[in-house]
């Protein structure tokens, strides 16, 4: 004859287990609609979204947006992980023109449409990664990135001299681009030809 608590027990436990796993999957689901609203919201200028801002726009309640903001690290390493996503096939795609330095030309114009659409995400990440080793991680790779990019355009005799090749890696930076857009208020055609500008002054006849 079975023994009936055992069985009670079984099924008790087979309910606790269906009720985790759809406690756990209505979790990462809201945690996608929240990390989808906040990168709408960044991505068109807010960048400094708010708990009742991004429960509006995903449809969350705040109470759940606020449970998944003692978190908030992870879900901007989430959204940085998109951006990547998204961009590493502009970052990768093969130069159209020939010679270093239209390459190096193609590259800064490819730079200026990147750092225009990170823009956003970068500055409003930017406070956070300095109490986050995670962010500041994230950001350190971009850095890498950067001048991995940079590094593959230039001949050995610029890219082997360590004190231009700083220069040139700060003038072609998202640091250099944000200044221009935002402290110096130039618009993106202009902030590109500064941009440019600076290298090649920097490049002279090399």
């Amino acid at each position: 004859m079975p023994d009936r608590r055992k069985t009670a027990s079984v099924k008790a436990q087979a309910r606790g287990d269906h009720s985790d796993d759809g406690r756990r999957q209505r979790s990462e689901k809201s945690r996608e609609k929240i990390i989808a609203a906040m990168f709408l919201l960044i991505g068109q200028g807010n960048m400094n979204v708010s708990a009742a801002q991004v429960a509006k726009a995903s449809g969350v309640s705040i109470r759940t947006v606020f449970r998944q903001f003692e978190e908030v690290d992870e879900i901007y390493r989430q959204i940085i992980a998109r951006l990547e996503e998204e961009l590493m096939p502009t970052l990768l795609a093969p130069y159209q023109s020939r010679g270093w330095k239209r390459q190096l030309a193609e590259l800064i114009g490819r730079r200026a449409e990147i750092y225009e659409y990170v823009m956003p995400f970068k500055v409003s990440s930017a406070v956070r990664r300095f109490k986050s080793i995670p962010l500041m991680d994230d950001h350190a790779r971009f850095v890498t990135l950067e001048r991995a990019g940079l590094k593959a355009v230039l001949p050995t005799a610029i890219s082997g001299n360590r004190t231009l090749l700083a220069a040139l890696d700060n003038a072609a930076s998202f640091e250099s681009w944000r200044r221009l857009r935002q402290d110096l208020k130039l618009d993106q055609k202009a902030a590109r030809e500064t941009m440019l500008f600076s290298v090649n002054a920097l490049i002279g006849d090399s």
